[in-house]
This record gives structure tokens, sequence and C-alpha cells, in this order.
């Protein structure tokens, strides 16, 4: 699966994948998805703005929009969205 592949650490790679393939997310691709976008952010020190700015996209997409808020509030999401979520939620509050 690309998504859980190395190459799938790039900004360009996960911009396609958001703008062209978001229709094919399922509850796991999604969650996999914001999980690789965080940890790119992380890699490349975006300070939560990639993961924010895909975050941002995805959840106005009506066909998501459920599941990205469902994730948003799983006690089960990993320990990597746990922490992206927070710092996303920390940065709007100032």
């Amino acid at each position: 699966m690309l998504l859980k592949s190395e190459i799938s650490l790039r900004i360009d790679v996960l911009s396609v994948i958001a703008a062209r393939h978001y229709e094919q997310f399922n509850d796991e691709l999604l969650c996999t998805f914001l999980e690789q976008a965080s940890q790119l952010d992380d890699k490349e020190n975006h300070q939560g703005a990639l993961f924010s700015g895909f975050y941002a996209d995805l959840v106005q997409i009506p066909k998501l929009r459920r599941q990205v808020l469902t994730l948003l509030h799983s006690p089960e999401r990993s320990h990597v969205l746990a922490s992206a979520f927070k710092q996303l939620f920390s940065q709007t509050r100032g």
C-alpha cells in the first residue's frame, strides 16, 4: 500500500492522494493518510501547518466530514493522531 511506504512521506505524494483519491478513503485509509501527514509535518518541521491544512481540506468534503470528525473523537486513534489533533487545536486557541 502506497500510504504505508516511505514514498508517501512527501508533500507532493500526499497532495495528489488528497486531491485525486479522497473518494477512496475508508476509515483505515483516512487514518493512515492523516498519520503520514502528521509524520511528514514533524519530519520537515512544518509546526502543524501541513497536518492542519490537510485536516481543514478533508473535513470540508461532505463525503469525508463524518469520518474525519469521528476519527478526531475516537479513543482508539493512534498516539500520532492524538498528538497531531492536540497540536491542531492548541494552535487555533492561540
